[in-house]
């Protein structure tokens, strides 16, 4: 595996931090189905799970 370059500060993820990623995106709800009788009114909440990350998925 190559080194990375001088002055490149790379983070890898831990076995256990992907774990937890990947189970709290199987639990959320899907984006077509979380705000389906909202509406219009749906946009900004679906804007809001799109920047926060926690709410439905896509």
């Amino acid at each position: 595996m190559p080194e990375p370059a001088a002055g490149t500060n790379v983070q890898r993820e831990s076995p256990t931090e992907t774990l937890e990623r990947e189970m709290s995106k199987a639990v959320r709800n899907d984006c077509r189905d979380a705000y389906s009788r909202a509406g219009l009114l749906a946009i900004p909440m679906l804007a809001i799970d799109a920047m926060n990350r926690s709410g439905c998925k896509w």
